[in-house]
């Protein structure tokens, strides 16, 4: 079975592999430090074409992507075929989120939007939205589950 973020046992961040897609800046190294910190697995993509290469041949549980980083990254994630969208936790980072809006997360198709000024916090409010998500979803993926044993 495919690992993923909707894994009822879900209790932290450690494990995850998280892609960040970031320019170079203070924000990112912290960001990416704090992930470290909690035990992720990050992958930092050293371009936009980097960053889209690594999405197409992996599936990451976790993409962090800065907004102006790069449209074609954004519109990869967007049109993921369900399955594998399902199985992924998108954070789109910017100084014009308000982290945790969820109407902004739907609006650009993200899991979870969080503001730079709160990067800082960053492994925190992952962990927090993760948590939220796998308590969400968990029916789901109760049904996901029974599906698969019943065609086994």
């Amino acid at each position: 079975m495919i690992t993923t973020i909707l894994q009822p046992d879900l209790t932290g961040c450690a494990g995850l592999e998280v892609i960040v897609g970031m320019s170079p800046s203070a924000a990112c190294e912290t960001l990416v430090d704090g992930l470290l910190d909690g035990d992720c697995k990050v992958y930092l993509a050293q371009s936009p074409e980097d960053a889209q290469a690594k999405l197409q041949s992996h599936s990451f549980h976790v993409a962090v992507l800065e907004e102006n980083y790069s449209l074609e990254i954004m519109q990869l994630l967007a049109s993921l075929p369900m399955v594998a969208r399902r199985n992924m936790f998108y954070v789109l980072l910017g100084s014009a989120m308000e982290t945790g809006n969820q109407m902004q997360s739907f609006v650009v198709s993200a899991n979870l939007v969080v503001n730079v000024a709160d990067v800082a916090s960053f492994p925190q409010i992952l962990q927090s939205a993760l948590l939220e998500n796998s308590r969400f979803y968990r029916p789901f993926y109760y049904a996901l589950q029974a599906r698969e044993q019943r065609q086994a």
